[in-house]
């Protein structure tokens, strides 16, 4: 129930308190921007971010419940999305505003969303589903997820380069791989 930050200059590790010590479940981090360590908390609701400028952290409960915030990912417009595995949704965050733009149900029920990843070539933003064997796909700013079919494997990590999705087979030894471009799917063990 905290972030731990680390220090490289004087070998200090400090415990941030996410929840005044209760129940808060950090799942999935990020470093995004402008100094700002992002993280789901699964177990309280809420997205939560450790300003490493301030030291200040900050909580901010989901849109809905129940809700279990996980995986965030911050995108090139400045907003963060974070994954809701448990409750089959993706949330979309304005820190400028500090005010939840969206929130969307995934198409196909009991995806178990995990996590996602920016094209920023293409303006689209890509997200594993391991239940169901599929990347959600929806344009930055957009509302509406496609589910693209992968052969299997449970896809569990994915990242975006050079004009392909790279996703991790966590049921299965290998990686798979989406050419965003031919829409070609090819799986590797």
């Amino acid at each position: 129930n905290s972030m731990t930050s680390f220090d490289p200059e004087t070998d200090i590790f400090t415990q941030h308190d996410t929840l005044g010590g209760g129940g808060s479940g950090p799942d999935g981090l990020i470093v995004g921007t402008a100094g700002r360590v992002w993280s789901g908390m699964y177990y309280s609701g809420s997205l939560g971010v450790f300003d490493s400028n301030t030291g200040v952290y900050t909580d901010y409960p989901g849109s809905y419940t129940p809700a279990a915030m996980a995986i965030p990912v911050e995108t090139s417009d400045g907003n963060v999305w974070v994954t809701d595995h448990q409750y089959n949704r993706i949330s979309e965050f304005d820190p400028l505003t500090e005010t939840w733009v969206q929130s969307i149900v995934m198409p196909t029920p009991d995806c178990w969303v995990v996590q996602g990843y920016e094209d920023t070539d293409n303006g689209d933003l890509y997200f594993v589903e391991f239940n169901s064997n599929q990347i959600g796909k929806i344009a930055l700013g957009g509302s509406t997820v496609t589910d693209i079919p992968v052969p299997g494997g449970g896809p569990a990590f994915c990242v975006y380069s050079k004009g392909n999705v790279y996703y991790s087979r966590w049921n299965e030894a290998g990686i798979g791989v989406y050419n965003v471009a031919t829409q070609a799917i090819t799986e590797y063990e």
